[in-house]
């Protein structure tokens, strides 16, 4: 079986880049493209990507649920909230809006990935 964590540090990639992005526009344009602080972003992304180095070490059966908690968090706060519709949450525009959710759709559909492949767990 081929080594999927590319498919994950693919995602990490796109989540550090949209949030390194957001926190250029608000430098250059005084928003972000959502209305996530980036830098809070960043933190939370970096989070994701040491929880996922622990928990491919960790027993399958930990390592699972720690990732299963995370691809909930990812759904509730990176794709369901950019979905919804709240004029309080400004975007920099849709494409910043779809984009946020898209990129965390990506990240949902590899965590689980990676919780229900066996052969990632060592």
């Amino acid at each position: 079986m081929p080594d999927l964590s590319w498919f994950f540090f693919g995602y990490i990639g796109l989540a550090l880049g949209y949030n390194v992005l957001s926190e250029i526009w608000r430098q250059l344009w005084g928003q972000t493209l959502a209305p996530t602080d980036p830098q809070r972003g960043l933190q939370i992304v970096t989070l994701l990507y040491l929880t996922f180095v622990i928990a491919r070490d960790l027993a399958p059966v930990s390592g699972r649920l720690v990732l299963l908690v995370w691809a909930g968090l990812v759904t509730w706060s990176g794709i369901l909230r950019h979905l919804q519709r709240d004029d309080s949450r400004t975007y920099a525009g849709e494409p910043a809006r779809w984009g946020a959710a898209l990129i965390n759709l990506y990240g949902v559909i590899v965590i689980l990935i990676f919780v229900f492949n066996h052969s990632v767990f060592r």
